[in-house]
């Protein structure tokens, strides 16, 4: 009987965070955690660190469950500051504890491995969260900087055409293969004359016989 209600409790906790996961996908919004345990912390980590602390209490003398709370932790140290991850740490390490403290009254054993055991997760957990919050912050910084970069490259390529287009002689970029890539308008009306349609780049040197010497001597530059 003890074991059919445990197992019913197991499919009712695993039904509950089911529901709150799809719950969370759907109604939260993606942002970025705060630096308190507040809503979106519990909706997105707060339930992680429940259900794996519960799964503990009622399994955890068959089946170690602590793997599963490398899951919230990364998720916080990645999402939230570092003082919100450090804080999940700490909750982890002292759930992880008083499970240990009920074990050791239950068993009236030597517990010294496992809170030996316990210990060492703690410490693991905290330097798992530093050394990816800063892992993460890191990225962020240099993808901000990518950000900022292609930024003032688009808008140097925009100064440039600018230039380009007010030049009254004829610029091309061409590449090896004789493609062009860009023409000002001197330079379309020095290959074109005044064509009812201009040409759409990239169009290739080929395709006009009277172009040829130029295509040759863009190849002879590359």
């Amino acid at each position: 009987v003890l074991a059919l209600v445990d197992q019913g409790l197991l499919l009712f906790m695993c039904g509950c965070y089911a529901a709150l996961t799809v719950a969370t996908r759907v109604w939260l919004p993606p942002q970025r955690l705060r630096r308190s345990f507040d809503g979106p912390w519990l909706a997105v980590i707060g339930v992680d660190v429940a259900f794996f602390a519960m799964l503990q209490v009622l399994h955890g003398s068959s089946i170690n469950y602590t793997p599963l709370f490398v899951l919230p932790l990364l998720l916080a140290s990645v999402l939230g500051s570092l003082l919100l991850a450090m804080g999940t740490a700490a909750g982890v390490t002292l759930l992880l504890l008083l499970n240990g403290l009920r074990l050791s009254l239950q068993a009236h054993d030597n517990m010294a491995p496992l809170f030996i055991q316990i210990a060492l997760t703690g410490a693991g957990s905290f330097a798992l969260v530093y050394l990816s919050h800063q892992l993460a912050a890191r990225l962020a910084s240099q993808e901000r900087q990518t950000r900022r970069s292609q930024t003032a490259a688009r808008i140097q390529q925009q100064v440039n055409d600018l230039v380009i287009e007010s030049l009254h002689d004829g610029v091309l970029v061409v590449d090896g293969q004789g493609t062009v890539h860009a023409a000002n308008p001197a330079a379309r009306l020095m290959l074109q004359g005044e064509p009812s349609t201009p040409l759409a780049v990239p169009f290739p040197l080929t395709q006009a016989s009277a172009w040829q010497p130029l295509l040759a001597l863009a190849r002879h530059s590359f």
